[in-house]
């Protein structure tokens, strides 16, 4: 499962597309979400493969063949996040919050302060006045 996560956390493109079907089931984990046709700076056989890993890893599962609508250029009640996918979705996050919580450890060196002792002179001027 740690490789698994490892993927998922080293590959932001595969995340972003989890997260994406994560973010759908908000309402319901049962509703089927439309496949995800184009995302910024990927070519649709990169986005194609990314469907794949999701699918390979039980991240997300597909619904073929049961379209209630077919419309030009989407392929609409196709995938949904699986609770395995969610479960990773959460861990990610979770890691990712505790990585920004946590400072680097400083040393702190006691500071001390070392008073001049007034001279004599000082002190006579100091006592006149």
């Amino acid at each position: 499962m740690h490789d698994d996560l490892d993927r998922l956390r080293t590959k932001n493109n595969l995340f972003l597309l989890l997260k994406h079907y994560a973010d759908l089931a908000g309402p319901s984990r049962e509703t089927w979400q439309d496949r995800l046709m184009t995302m910024e700076g990927m070519e649709s056989q990169e986005l194609s493969k990314l469907h794949g890993e999701l699918i390979a890893f039980s991240w997300i599962e597909q619904n073929t063949g049961n379209y209630s609508v077919l419309r030009a250029g989407a392929v609409p009640g196709c995938y949904r996040v699986t609770l395995a996918g969610l479960r990773a979705v959460q861990e990610i996050q979770a890691r990712e919050a505790v990585a920004d919580l946590e400072m680097p450890i400083v040393e702190l060196k006691p500071v001390v302060k070392r008073f001049k002792r007034k001279s004599q002179e000082q002190e006579l001027v100091g006592a006149a006045g």
